[in-house]
């Protein structure tokens, strides 16, 4: 009975989940409207999200390594399996390296850098000697592409969700949900 699989994700993972998907969501409105300057309230919102949320990936990565493997995904086909473990690899290489490159880009343009993570607990400046613009929008350059192939990936997550529950009769809300 300890090996089998449970039928739900740790209460942990489910609360991180929602938790960085409404932390997405918010960090995506605000780089539409913010504007690239330290006092806009957008800005800070976005830059300080964007901190919370590679320091929360981090810990949820470190959570979903040592906690017990739940769900057991051998009731789909071999190509949904293997699609599956790409897109969880995706999620976690543009979880992590779409914040991080948000923090770096402003390594080389100190004047858009946040000395605070939410005007509240002080952040490491980075203030490079060498920091150049040109760096800066090599860096954006990344850091909008991560972000756009993020999307996708929250589009194919859905998609694959509408699938499994009006083509497959599979519901796998219930196992990244709080409900039972």
């Amino acid at each position: 009975m300890l090996n089998q699989p449970q039928q739900k994700y740790h209460s942990l993972l489910i609360l991180l989940h929602w938790v960085m998907a409404f932390a997405f969501a918010v960090m995506f409105v605000s780089s539409e409207v913010m504007e690239e300057s330290p006092n806009d309230l957008a800005f800070i919102l976005h830059s300080s999200l964007g901190l919370s949320l590679l320091l929360l990936f981090i810990f949820r990565f470190c959570t979903s390594i040592f906690s017990r493997k739940t769900i057991n995904h051998t009731q789909f086909a071999k190509w949904e399996q293997l699609a599956f473990q790409v897109i969880k690899l995706g999620f976690y290489v543009l979880m992590f390296l779409t914040p991080l490159t948000g923090w770096l880009m402003t390594h080389f343009e100190p004047e858009v850098q946040p000395s605070q993570l939410w005007n509240i607990v002080p952040w490491p400046m980075l203030f490079s000697p060498e920091a150049s613009h040109e760096q800066f929008e090599v860096l954006e350059e990344i850091h909008e592409f991560c972000a756009n192939s993020l999307i996708l990936l929250i589009f194919l997550h859905i998609g694959a969700f509408l699938k499994h529950r009006l083509i497959d009769d599979v519901d796998l809300l219930k196992n990244i949900t709080f409900r039972n």
